[in-house]
């Protein structure tokens, strides 16, 4: 998982969903208040929710 910031992410947006897609690269980007934003691949996240999903059976 890499912290990366907004302004970051905006001016090299293309690397960092390649890297995410291709790489398995978890990014987080804080969004104000407390709150943040997590960046993953669509792989990465079904292989989450389904852990999740085996884990409450």
């Amino acid at each position: 998982m890499k912290l990366i910031s907004y302004p970051q992410f905006i001016s090299d947006m293309e690397n960092y969903l390649d890297h995410a897609v291709n790489d398995q690269e978890t990014y987080i980007m804080p969004w104000g208040e407390g709150k943040n934003v997590v960046m993953l691949s669509m792989d990465e996240y079904n292989e989450l929710k389904k852990k999740a999903y085996q884990n409450n059976q």
